[in-house]
């Protein structure tokens, strides 16, 4: 996700932010400003979902899944995943890195994408040669 994109979420709130790309702290701070303005939390997922149409209602379901675990970094990263899997209509994702692979079925609800993201560490989406880092 590039700045452009952050900075297009940040107005939403009329406010702006010097992020280059979605990372934990830009994350803190959309969840601070959510805290003042939950009605936007809908509008943000749309715009964080990174594709031209977004799914208003993957953003719905990703909203309630948020309510319940109150972690945007962690849910935009589940909600990327489960979107990713269903345009693509994979039925299976390999991750690979230099230490490792996990194999994961495509995750049929937000909650599968949260579980199958909290195991991985995610660092950072960014413009660049590497794109998102990935743990696992």
């Amino acid at each position: 996700m590039n700045k452009s994109l952050i900075y297009s979420v940040f107005s939403l709130f009329e406010t702006s932010a010097e992020y280059d790309h979605f990372n934990r702290d830009c994350a803190a701070e959309l969840d601070n400003l959510l805290k003042d303005k939950p009605n936007l939390l809908v509008k943000v997922l749309e715009r964080l979902q990174n594709v031209y149409e977004p799914n208003t209602k993957v953003s719905h379901a990703f909203a309630e899944l948020y309510n319940i675990k109150g972690d945007l970094f962690t849910v935009v990263g589940a909600m990327q995943l489960f979107i990713y899997m269903l345009v693509q209509r994979a039925s299976y994702i390999l991750l690979t890195n230099n230490e490792g692979f996990c194999c994961y079925e495509r995750p049929q609800t937000p909650l599968d994408a949260f579980r199958i993201v909290k195991e991985l560490k995610l660092s950072s989406w960014q413009t660049g040669d590497y794109g998102m880092t990935i743990g696992i």
